[in-house]
């Protein structure tokens, strides 16, 4: 009886236990389950600071894209380091900002959904007075990023400003140069990307770009090396052209006047001229055309790239490209000339062989055009250069060309074009050092094709062909009718690029002469001292025909005119082409020019 009596008592415990937790549990598992057919999440739960407890996965969602949208609103601003003033503003839509693990939601209405009974309402409870918050993570968009900046680099930088240094009556002037900043874009994306997934806190913020430091080429620094005196000047006349080829050498010396070339630099006379037209400031005046004499815009711009090349010359530069006219011109001795063209692209290119700028100075003056070059003369005070040159062959002009013109009244006879006789020759350095000559170098070979005379005859007369291109007495020549723009030979390969001569052997101006050594247009020696002279039409013959054809730089002597002849046809004729260049040098024996007239082929204004 007893032993029943305790068997019931503990039985009633057991029951009202069950009967206490059947009460505790069963509505925690009915409301679990009414929530589950909903989907609801748990109270305390959030995806970065969005609260999203109680709502469906899909409300959820839409509460997290509604904070992303207020995100993209938020204002950004890139700003070039080390700067105040250089920044951009825009919205975070900009950088492509965008919710990067919407996969978040996947499981977040299985949160404390699991487990037994007990488990589920532990977690649940846990999340009511403890907050869950899971990662709410973003990306942006390098694309846009790059584009958004490149759009505004002119904003952001600051380009480097060169040096300027201007010649005045005073001396050189000089501007100070400045700095510039520029967007390294690579490392700047990189730090937009960095900062806006790791240390952005939701709002307006400032970003710093990466900025490098843009240096300028030209310094006044460098520039201040620049000396007060040239270290070489040149001058050429061109006293008998007329209105439109005095414009157009103007015209051209002005586009080179104040250049600046740092150490290295190379310099190119087509670069500077471009384009030959009205409305770059040119005129139509004479010019060779397929040998004949022939108007077209910026003729006579040829006299500016020669009068450079002789001053290049003398400073001593380094030459990396020079053509000869195809006939020759009155204003330089033979192989002294450097044309021009813009159709066939020959070009007169120097590079700065010094260790310092050199500033190029250009002007006319009393149809006269000179060219100074400053720059640090490093050259010996008793070392001289001495150019030079020697005619290897004289080319007699062909037969006239006679063409009958029915304007003309009958037997008339009318010479429209004069003759041009030919030559081979060659340009030589000399460098004297305390007079004692130490070194002779060939600079370059020249070939200037002959030319007949043009007459035009009245009604009646008798006419004659145009000539052949081959010479009988220089089968290997160029046309009679070449120009600096079309300059062929027998070959058809242009003038001074092949051409042949005599011995057949190539020299390195692209032309060939009868030595069978190289010949580098423009080789230099080492550093000389430079000077002035003027020459005027020294590509003449002097009565005696005996090649004297020198030009000089030196300390001192008062500068004469070359004596000056209409050219001679004949082997034995031999061109004068003597003048000096230095404050010094009588440029001949002491005689005075004889001026041609403007029929001779030396005088014609022209290339």
């Amino acid at each position: 009886m007893k032993r029943n009596h305790a068997y019931a008592m503990v039985a009633s415990v057991v029951l009202s236990l069950t009967a206490v937790a059947g009460t505790a549990v069963c509505p925690a598992y009915a409301a679990e389950t009414s929530e589950a057919s909903e989907a609801v999440v748990y109270d305390g739960v959030k995806v970065g600071p969005v609260e999203v407890g109680g709502m469906t996965k899909e409300e959820a969602k839409a509460a997290v894209e509604a904070y992303m949208e207020e995100l993209r609103s938020k204002k950004i601003t890139l700003a070039l380091e080390g700067s105040d003033d250089k920044k951009i503003e825009s919205s975070m839509a900009e950088v492509g900002l965008s919710w990067a693990n919407p996969d978040v939601f996947d499981n977040i209405d299985q949160m404390g959904k699991s487990g037994n009974v007990i488990r589920r309402y532990k977690v649940k409870k846990d999340l009511a007075y403890t907050e869950t918050s899971l990662d709410l993570e973003i990306a942006v968009d390098d694309a846009k990023i790059r584009a958004w900046i490149e759009a505004n680099l002119g904003t952001l930088e600051s380009p480097a400003v060169d040096a300027v240094i201007q010649k005045t009556e005073q001396g050189f002037s000089i501007t100070p140069e400045q700095v510039g900043s520029t967007v390294d874009i690579e490392a700047s994306i990189l730090a937009v990307k960095n900062y806006m997934l790791e240390s952005w806190n939701y709002e307006d913020c400032t970003v710093s770009l990466v900025g490098a430091v843009q240096n300028p080429r030209v310094t006044a620094a460098e520039c201040a090396k620049i000396q007060s005196t040239p270290m070489a000047e040149f001058t050429t006349s061109y006293t008998s052209s007329g209105s439109s080829r005095c414009k157009n050498i103007d015209a051209a010396v002005s586009k080179i006047n104040g250049a600046v070339l740092m150490p290295g630099d190379k310099f190119s006379c087509l670069e500077h001229m471009l384009p030959f037209t009205a409305e770059n400031g040119y005129f139509p005046a004479g010019s060779y055309m397929g040998g004949m004499l022939v108007d077209s815009y910026g003729g006579g711009v040829c006299q500016v790239s020669t009068t450079l090349y002789n001053s290049v010359l003398l400073a001593e530069l380094e030459v990396n490209q020079r053509y000869n006219h195809g006939l020759t011109v009155g204003y330089v001795q033979l192989s002294s000339d450097a044309a021009i063209a813009e159709s066939s692209g020959m070009d007169f290119v120097f590079t700065n062989n010094t260790n310092a700028p050199i500033y190029i100075e250009g002007y006319t003056k009393d149809k006269r055009v000179t060219f100074n070059i400053y720059g640090l003369d490093e050259r010996p005070a008793n070392r001289k250069v001495e150019y030079k040159n020697t005619v290897i062959e004289v080319i007699n002009p062909p037969e006239d060309v006679i063409k009958e013109d029915p304007s003309l009244p009958e037997g008339a006879r009318k010479v429209t074009q004069s003759s041009h006789t030919g030559y081979r020759a060659e340009l030589y350095k000399y460098v004297y050092v305390d007079g004692v000559q130490v070194s002779k170098e060939k600079v370059n070979s020249s070939y200037y094709a002959p030319a007949p005379n043009y007459i035009s005859v009245g009604p009646g007369a008798t006419v004659s062909e145009e000539p052949s291109s081959e010479n009988p007495e220089n089968p290997e020549d160029v046309p009679a009718v070449a120009d600096p723009a079309d300059q062929q030979n027998s070959s058809g390969t242009p003038e001074n690029s092949g051409q042949q001569n005599p011995s057949g052997t190539p020299d390195n101006s692209g032309q060939q002469n009868p030595p069978s050594t190289p010949d580098n247009p423009g080789q230099q020696g080492p550093y000389q001292q430079g000077s002035s002279g003027t020459p005027e039409n020294s590509d003449q013959q002097n009565p005696s025909g005996t090649p004297d054809n020198s030009y000089q730089q030196g300390p001192s002597g008062t500068p004469g005119m070359p004596s000056q002849q209409g050219p001679q046809s004949g082997p034995s004729s031999q061109p004068d082409n003597s003048y000096q260049q230095g404050p010094g040098y009588s440029s001949g024996p002491g005689s005075q020019p004889s001026q041609q007239g403007p029929s001779g082929p030396w005088d014609q204004p022209v290339g």
